[in-house]
């Protein structure tokens, strides 16, 4: 979030928001994926510490620094991805009657309908590598997400990103703006 006042407390805007009509969710392939690799690496990290008391039942020496400097990676690299599995679970968009809140994991930010000034759309594209005619190879762009920047008459600006069902998201914000 660019620019954006998050709020963690209960504000005016949350009072006059009305009823709950839907929320939005992030992108479930990313928090599966994080999940997973985070279990697998933390789980390899104790591994490999099973593998230090035989080490060092042998005499030790420099394995017992390749063994534990071993678990310490993995184990970091677990708590990492555990870190943006955390980051990707917070993120969610809940529409409703009068107005959105933008939750992250820092915190939220509400927008009364009647009080966004612009909402701006970008495409996320990658390119992709894929065989042409006579078998060469070319890149094509291809369209993976959209981006939406949602910027309020007070001159907050919130962004959102890879949100499951974006069009009807998209379709929710056009009807109220």
């Amino acid at each position: 979030m660019n620019n954006t006042q998050i709020s963690t407390s209960f504000d005016q805007d949350y009072l006059r928001l009305g009823e709950l009509q839907r929320t939005f969710q992030a992108k479930g392939a990313i928090k599966k994926i994080m999940l997973g690799v985070g279990i697998f690496l933390i789980l390899g990290s104790l591994c490999w510490l099973g593998f230090l008391p035989s080490v060092l039942a042998e005499g030790g020496g420099r394995s017992v620094g390749v063994v534990v400097g071993m678990a310490i990676v993995l184990f970091l690299g677990g708590a990492l991805s555990l870190g943006v599995y955390y980051v990707h679970k917070k993120r969610r968009v809940d529409v409703y009657e009068n107005g959105l809140v933008i939750a992250t994991w820092r915190g939220s930010a509400a927008f009364l309908w009647d009080e966004i000034e612009n909402v701006e759309r970008e495409p996320v594209y990658v390119y992709l590598k894929k065989r042409g005619p006579g078998g060469r190879r070319r890149k094509e762009k291809t369209l993976v997400d959209m981006r939406y920047a949602i910027t309020g008459k007070d001159g907050r600006t919130a962004k959102i990103q890879s949100i499951e069902n974006a069009a009807a998201l998209e379709k929710a914000i056009e009807k109220f703006v």
